[in-house]
C-alpha cells in the first residue's frame, strides 16, 4: 500500500497532528497545540517539496492554525499527561 502512494502515512500523520492541534486549543491547550501543528507544518513542507500544487493548500492551513493557536492567551497550565 505504501508502494502505491509513498506519501500517505507522511500525510495522514500531518493530518491528524493538525487535527489534534485544533481540538488542543478549544480545549485551551495552547502550548500542547502548537507543539502538534509545528510538526504537522513540518511534514507538509517535506511533503510540498515532493508536490508543492497539491500539499501547499495544506501547509497553508497549518499555518494559519499556527497563527489561530498562537493568538489565543497562554494558559499557565501544565498539562496532566
Amino acid at each position: 500500500m505504501a508502494a502505491a502512494n509513498p506519501d500517505g502515512p507522511l500525510r495522514d500523520l500531518a493530518v491528524s497532528l493538525n487535527n489534534l492541534a485544533v481540538q488542543l486549543g478549544h480545549l485551551e491547550r495552547r502550548e500542547e497545540g502548537l507543539t502538534a501543528i509545528r510538526e504537522a507544518a513540518d511534514h507538509y513542507r517535506q511533503l510540498t517539496l515532493r508536490d508543492a500544487a497539491k500539499y501547499e493548500p495544506d501547509l497553508q492551513t497549518s499555518l494559519e492554525v499556527a497563527e489561530w493557536l498562537e493568538s489565543l492567551p497562554s494558559s499557565g497550565r501544565q498539562s496532566g499527561l
